[in-house]
């Protein structure tokens, strides 16, 4: 019996030590899928650069963050802030990475309006990053003349 025991316990550790294995090769093919990802991004014109952060906040969604700012943008995609800054500025459709979130957010916010119509006003403000309705309210008087309770109604 105890050599049974001691049987399991040695089969044990070897899956333990054959589960860290498979582990560090996963951890190992994510480390080199993200060195080849920053060679490619490094090697980018900011035209390119700027479809490929545009995609990756489409993936992500990491725009519904309401907190969301540079810095994290920079560290969630293996970026430096100036090459972030760098891309919108040469860009040129926004004055800054505000103005980018907000209409990532507005964008979306409009398709909740729209597929949503149990959810509140405050709750897809919520959803999509805004930190209160207010904001989507403003943006939505300014850039469509309607209130988000009226453009839900299509009028």
């Amino acid at each position: 019996m105890r050599k049974m025991e001691m049987l399991l316990d040695v089969l044990k550790e070897l899956k333990r030590r054959l589960d860290e294995n498979d582990d560090m090769a996963q951890l190992l093919e994510k480390t080199r899928n993200r060195s080849n990802d920053i060679k490619m991004v490094n090697e980018m014109t900011d035209e390119e650069l700027g479809a490929w952060i545009d995609q990756r906040m489409d993936e992500s969604q990491m725009y519904k963050n309401p907190n969301l700012n540079i810095k994290s943008i920079a560290s969630e995609l293996g970026l430096t802030q100036k090459r972030i800054m760098q891309v919108f500025k040469n860009d040129g459709k926004y004055k800054n990475i505000k103005e980018y979130l907000n209409e990532k957010r507005f964008l979306l916010a409009c398709h909740l309006l729209l597929k949503e119509p149990q959810w509140t006003i405050e709750a897809v403000s919520r959803e999509v990053g805004f930190s209160n309705r207010l904001m989507l309210h403003e943006m939505m008087k300014s850039r469509l003349g309607l209130t988000p309770s009226q453009f839900r109604q299509g009028q």
